[in-house]
C-alpha cells in the first residue's frame, strides 16, 4: 500500500524533524511545498531528500494560496491513500497500514487533538513518545486522508478544517489521530504568533480568516493555561 504526503511550510524548524521522522516511517513520497522559509527548514528538508517546491507570497500568509496548493496537490498521485496537512500534524494510528486496509470507505474524518507541553521536545526518537498529552479538539478532526483515485475535487475551505469533496465519496469516522504540535511551549507559541501578526495579509484581514493570528501574549497565556488543564494522555 501506498501513502504520499503533501504540507506547506514556513519556518518550521523545531517541528519538522519530527514531522519527517514519523511520516518516512510509512510515506512512500512527501512533497513539501515551501514558502520561502528563512530558517533552517530549507536545509533539513534537503537533508531528508523530499519533494520541495517553492511558492512566494511577498512574505504575507495568504490563505487563497495555500487553499489552491491543498486542494490541487494530490491530484497526479496514484497512491492508494494521501495526507494533506499542516506541518506540525501528525496523522497517527499504532498500526495504521492494517487500519487502512480494512477501512471501508474513501474519505476519512481523523480525531483531532492539540497536544500541550510546556518544554520543547528533546526526543531523537517520535515526538509522541516525548509529548503524549492533549486534549481532543472537534475542529482538529479534520477529512486530510484520502483516496486520491476515488476523489476528483477536495474543496477544502478557509484551514482546511473542513471540506466538500467531489466524487463517489464514503466518509468513515475512524480512531486514527490527528496530533496537533503546535503548542509546544509558551515561548515558540508566542513568538510564533506575533510572526503571524508582522505576515498577515490583506485578504486575511478582509475575509477574516486570521483573527487568531492577532492574539497577544496574555491571551495565548490564558488559553494555554486552560487547555493544558484539560489534556491527558492520548497516546496508547
Amino acid at each position: 500500500m501506498n501513502i504520499d504526503i503533501y504540507t506547506t511550510c514556513y519556518n518550521e524548524e523545531i517541528i519538522l524533524p519530527y514531522f519527517l521522522r514519523h511520516y518516512k516511517q510509512f510515506a512512500r513520497n512527501i512533497t513539501v511545498y515551501d514558502n520561502m522559509s528563512n530558517d533552517k527548514s530549507i536545509d533539513i528538508l534537503k537533508d531528508a531528500d523530499v519533494n520541495i517546491i517553492p511558492f512566494d507570497t511577498n512574505g504575507k500568509f495568504e490563505e487563497s494560496k495555500l487553499m489552491n496548493i491543498r486542494n490541487n496537490c494530490w491530484k497526479n498521485s496514484d497512491a492508494d491513500w494521501v495526507i494533506v496537512c499542516d506541518t506540525d500534524e501528525l496523522i497517527y494510528h499504532p498500526d495504521l497500514f492494517n487500519v487502512l486496509k480494512n477501512i471501508n470507505g474513501n474519505h476519512i474524518i481523523v480525531e483531532g487533538y492539540e497536544m500541550m507541553s510546556e518544554t520543547l521536545p528533546t526526543t531523537k526518537g517520535q515526538i509522541y513518545e516525548e509529548i503524549k498529552n492533549g486534549y481532543f479538539k472537534v475542529d482538529y478532526s479534520k477529512p486530510c486522508l484520502f483516496k486520491p483515485l476515488e476523489i476528483s475535487e477536495s474543496n477544502f475551505e478557509p484551514g482546511s478544517h473542513t471540506s466538500n469533496p467531489v466524487g463517489a465519496v464514503t466518509i468513515h469516522n475512524s480512531n486514527i489521530k490527528l496530533l496537533h504540535y503546535k503548542y509546544l511551549n509558551r515561548v515558540t507559541l508566542i513568538n510564533k504568533y506575533s510572526n503571524y501578526a508582522i505576515r498577515q495579509s490583506d485578504e486575511m484581514k478582509k475575509m477574516g480568516w486570521g483573527n487568531y493570528q492577532e492574539w497577544d501574549a496574555n491571551v495565548l497565556n490564558k488559553q494555554f493555561d486552560d487547555w493544558l488543564s484539560i489534556s491527558k494522555n492520548v497516546i496508547d
